[in-house]
């Protein structure tokens, strides 16, 4: 369930992630891309009622107005971008079965 909350989504810590990355339009982009691909993963998978689960709960209870980022100029440092993007690997190695 920890797993879900890094998936670069809305205001979640992995949308945060998302947000410092790739500013405001490339957020947008990779969260639509990702809302697809949980909700086509959802309906095509089996034993995936937690992503459903998680799918509502984003867009039902954290739907909220975002909270601006306090410096939104300065760009992310490479050791922190590679750090996003190695724990996103691993969320998505948490989430999708190897067998």
């Amino acid at each position: 369930v920890n797993a879900l909350a890094m998936l670069p989504l809305g205001g979640t810590d992995g949308g945060r992630l998302s947000l410092s990355i790739f500013g405001r339009y490339g957020h947008t982009i990779i969260g639509a891309g990702v809302w697809f691909s949980v909700l086509i993963a959802s309906f095509t998978m089996e034993r995936v009622d937690v992503l459903i689960g998680a799918w509502l709960i984003n867009n039902i209870v954290q739907n909220d107005m975002e909270i601006p980022c306090r410096d939104e100029v300065s760009d992310v440092s490479l050791p922190r971008v590679l750090t996003a993007f190695t724990l996103w690997f691993i969320t998505v190695l948490a989430i999708v079965p190897l067998s």
